[in-house]
């Protein structure tokens, strides 16, 4: 029969394991629950998309003290335009042309011309400069604000995990 001091000798034997596990199973809701709120709050305030917050996503990679969160933004054009990283970072100002260039390389029924209309009226063009995205910083700004919160909920529900388990 297993008396009650060794089965506390046997919980603080694997005690580092089972707080690493804890953590990482909880990181990534704590997570979700604070910072990435905070990105949420700053991308709806700047007036991005639905798509752009649904697009935020959340892991948790590694073992141990190797433990990595990543927050990431999979946000992409139709043609695989990194917009999440554009936005983000922002953009210089740059030439923009008909796919296939001015000349038409893209074949017989590629455009020669953008299109686009304004305040009801048509525009065209062979191609022009447009000014550069301006950075949003929306990550950086949520990560600053929320990983206060994001700490001290992880250490009181790691302390409170350890009163329950190993008292």
């Amino acid at each position: 029969m297993t008396t009650k001091g060794e089965i506390k000798a046997l919980k603080l034997g694997s005690m580092e394991f089972r707080i690493q596990e804890f953590v990482r199973k909880r990181a990534e809701r704590i997570a979700r629950e604070t910072i990435g709120f905070e990105i949420q709050q700053i991308a709806s305030n700047m007036g991005m998309s639905s798509r752009y917050i649904d697009a935020i996503k959340y892991t948790v990679e590694g073992i141990g003290h190797n433990l990595t969160l990543k927050i990431d933004l999979d946000y992409f054009g139709k043609d695989g335009e990194p917009l999440g990283y554009w936005f983000e970072f922002g953009t210089k100002d740059h030439w923009i042309e008909p796919i296939g260039g001015t000349q038409g390389g893209g074949g017989r029924n590629t455009p020669k011309v953008l299109h686009w209309t304004q305040g009801g009226q048509h525009f065209f063009s062979k191609g022009h400069m447009v000014s550069g995205i301006k950075p949003h910083k929306i990550f950086d700004e949520g990560k600053t604000r929320g990983m206060p919160e994001f700490l001290g909920r992880l250490k009181a529900e790691i302390e409170d995990y350890q009163q329950k388990v190993f008292a």
